[in-house]
């Protein structure tokens, strides 16, 4: 019996056996007709070592070698730890034959340096050609796992399936980092699940808490197999570039190999789970807080739909569980995510416009619960997508938002062009208003192998024109469709496809602030990680002598059969590797362009806006002076060769047309159009400020309007008129300001008083 990739496959023993390639040939036909009906017990042939890891309690751990089909070899992977002039060599040969490495014998069970001599071995036992052993070592931490009996097929069955094991890990340096149970592993992923025959992504949990390379402590883990990124690398470059703009609740992760029952599985990403816990998203946890007041696990109470059919989206539908009890506070904390229609989830609900926003925590949210986050998420996106900003109760969608976090959001997945966009884990947490900023927040990111020009999607624009993810040189992210839109729903309530994003980059003021952040939190970094010398090379680097061997054990390169979906991203690791980096650089090149024109456009449109609001409340001499600053200043911001520049010119223009005065009102102290109580009393501050030796900053208009009484000073005499003038108003009675109207000439002949 032969193993291949995890599979034993029976020999008789009778037939004389050839191990040549990837075939087993009978080298006689006439052996075998020889005795047809003499049942031949099988035989087989395979090879682990032990000795593994240096540490006592790991002295049982195998590793197997594998027959690599597409390679016609055998190949042995050891994890970095393991020393080849000390590992003791386990076999069975066909007709019990001893083991010839490269001519040498090995006894079964002994320890041998034999492996440290050579990196390839002729194998022969006895009269058979076993064909060649190759040898190669990792450079990364590793973690071994023992699953209980059964838990191989198990996993490889369905990614719900669940079993139990035992884990060790280790780092590179022969640190222990963890040795004991593992409570569940199961498969995990979407696309990277359907699309891996092999290499399948799970995530674990341990019975306690642990810190495990480094990284917080905590139960739940990922495994990540970034078997569909063959570079291994984008996620690790998605998470560097959210760090160092400042994301909140980033994801830790490192590299480690994975064996499960001593068979190598390749190089892993063992990362941080997105979850609600001190290390991870730090807020504060609802869930905890209602299992404390409720007698029988949450997920024991009964799951209801409002308004839809379970995975059945429908605008305005939700899920919650009937729970009976709830904590005082319910404001937070909270873990959502857009996702795409019909994909499984525990807890969700449907905006009137057709976004399906999962409720990841509380991981099972009572009808209050979701209902309150529900509501929060529908006002917001009902200010968005207003005229104005604000929804009906009069609140602006930045009382909802923190959009400086969404832009970053957006920023992450534009650069980066991944396709999923803001349709699947573009993440949002909101915190208890009574400990947080009663905002929502954008993050953590996750999930970006598919990324970096990695799979071939097309979203169109408001035009109908095409952006491909697989063009470095467009605009993508912005045009991704909202996440539960459906066209027949569309059609019925007449929503149209139009994202957050999308509409939010329609308000001026919004696209400012991305084209200035995108500058100021992402330009610079993307410079250093497309250095040929460093950034995205050095990652590669770091890792290469463990993905040379998660290559051989599944063909990470090259086109179909190997590469399932996306585009061919190199024949080797390296190529891989400078597939990104380069494809990023032209991309930086394109958005730094791109954010630079739009930061020219919208601050040109704000001058221009206030130009115009402006002119109609100036005198003639004031109105020529306006206009002289608009002719200064419009090709400062034209000539501006960075998004600050702009915005500087355009701050140095409404600076200076604050100090040209507006038509006269006397007596409006802070230029709101109207004269009333605030005035007065901004005026007494402004007063008592000066007489302490403090001038205040103010304004030409206000330093004219204020002076009621036109002596030329600004004073309490100046206050006692606006206050008296206002109370009387108040009273249905009139009293006139010493200077109560001008003619436009005198106006603008005014003398003003110098600061």
């Amino acid at each position: 019996m032969m193993i291949r990739n995890g599979f034993k496959i029976l020999i008789p023993a009778a037939a004389a056996l050839c191990f040549a390639g990837i075939a087993v040939f009978r080298c006689s036909a006439e052996a075998e007709a020889a005795e047809p009906d003499m049942p031949e017990e099988p035989k087989e042939f395979s090879l682990s070592v032990s000795g593994v890891f240096p540490q006592k309690e790991a002295a049982d751990a195998k590793v197997s070698a594998v027959y690599i089909d597409w390679a016609e070899s055998w190949y042995l992977f050891l994890p970095a730890t393991a020393d080849p002039a000390h590992l003791t060599i386990t076999y069975e040969t066909p007709d019990d034959a001893p083991l010839l490495l490269n001519d040498t014998a090995v006894e079964s069970g002994a320890e041998t340096d034999l492996l440290s001599k050579a990196e390839t071995f002729a194998m022969q036992a006895g009269e058979s050609e076993l064909g060649e052993l190759h040898v190669m070592q990792s450079n990364l931490g590793c973690m071994y796992v023992t699953l209980e009996e059964g838990g191989m097929e198990l996993l490889a069955r369905a990614k719900q399936l669940e079993t139990k094991g035992d884990a060790f890990m280790i780092g590179a340096d022969g640190t222990v980092q963890y040795q004991g149970a593992l409570e569940k592993i199961k498969g995990r992923g979407n696309s990277s699940w359907d699309y891996t025959e092999g290499k399948k992504p799970y995530n674990f949990k341990l019975p306690k808490k642990a810190a495990l390379f480094g990284m917080g402590a905590a139960k739940k883990w990922a495994l990540l197999s970034n078997f569909l990124d063959h570079a291994m690398l984008r996620n690790e470059i998605a998470f560097a570039m959210s760090r160092n703009a400042g994301i909140a609740f980033t994801p830790d992760a490192v590299f480690i190999d994975l064996y499960l029952d001593g068979d190598y599985r390749g190089v892993y990403q063992l990362s941080e789970r997105v979850q609600v816990q001190s290390e991870r998203v730090a807020i504060t946890d609802l869930q905890k807080a209602t299992e404390k007041l409720n007698e029988q696990p949450l997920e024991e109470y009964p799951r209801r739909v409002v308004g839809g059919t379970l995975n059945g989206e429908e605008p305005g539908s939700y899920q919650y569980y009937e729970i009976p009890n709830d904590p005082a506070d319910i404001t937070g904390g909270y873990l959502i995510q857009f996702q795409i229609r019909g994909r499984p989830k525990r807890g969700e609900f449907v905006t009137n416009r057709g976004v399906v926003c999962e409720v990841c925590e509380p991981e099972y949210a009572s009808k209050a619960q979701t209902e309150y986050i529900r509501g929060f998420v529908q006002e917001l996106e009902d200010a968005i997508y207003s005229e104005n900003g604000c929804n009906s109760l009069g609140r602006h969608y930045s009382e909802y938002l923190d959009t400086d976090s969404l832009a970053l959001g957006y920023l992450i997945q534009e650069i980066t062009e991944n396709t999923d966009g803001t349709s699947t884990s573009f993440y949002f947490y909101k915190d208890s208003d009574q400990t947080g900023d009663g905002k929502l927040h954008y993050g953590p990111v996750w999930d970006f192998d598919l990324a970096y020009q990695n799979y071939s999607l097309a979203v169109p624009d408001l035009n109908g024109r095409l952006h491909y993810a697989v063009i470095p040189t467009t605009i993508y992210a912005r045009y991704v469709p909202i996440s539960g839109y459906d066209p027949e729903t569309a059609e019925k309530t007449g929503i149209a496809d139009q994202p957050w994003i999308l509409k939010l980059w329609q308000d001026d003021v919004f696209a400012r602030r991305v084209s200035l952040l995108y500058e100021e939190k992402f330009d610079a970094f993307l410079t250093e990680l497309n250095d040929p010398e460093g950034g995205i090379a050095k990652m590669g680097e770091a890792i290469a002598p463990g993905a040379e061997m998660n290559r051989i054990r599944w063909h990470m390169f090259g086109g179909k059969p190997y590469r399932p979906i996306g585009p061919d991203n190199g024949t080797t690791y390296a190529e891989c590797v400078e597939y990104i980096r380069k494809n990023l650089a032209k991309r930086q090149d394109f958005l730094r362009s791109e954010f630079l024109a739009e930061s020219i456009r919208c601050c040109q449109a704000a001058l221009e806006q206030q130009t115009t609001d402006s002119l109609a409340r100036y005198d003639a001499l004031e109105q020529k002076k306006v206009s002289a600053q608009l002719k200064i200043t419009a090709p400062r911001i034209s000539a501006a060769k960075t998004s600050a520049e702009a915005e500087a010119a355009l701050l140095a223009a409404e600076q200076a047309l604050m100090q040209i005065p507006r038509t006269l009102l006397c007596g409006d102290f802070n230029a709101d159009d109207t004269v009333g109580l605030e005035d007065a009393q901004e005026l007494l501050v402004y007063y008592t400020e000066t007489v302490a030796g403090n001038t205040p900053q103010i304004n030409a208009t206000q330093r004219r309007n204020g002076d009621a009484d036109r002596n030329g000073t600004l004073d309490v005499t100046d206050a006692m008129h606006i206050l008296l003038h206002y109370t009387a108003e108040l009273a249905g009675e009139t009293y006139p300001l010493p200077v109560i109207a001008e003619t436009t000439d005198k106006a603008a002949d005014t003398k003003l008083p110098q600061k």
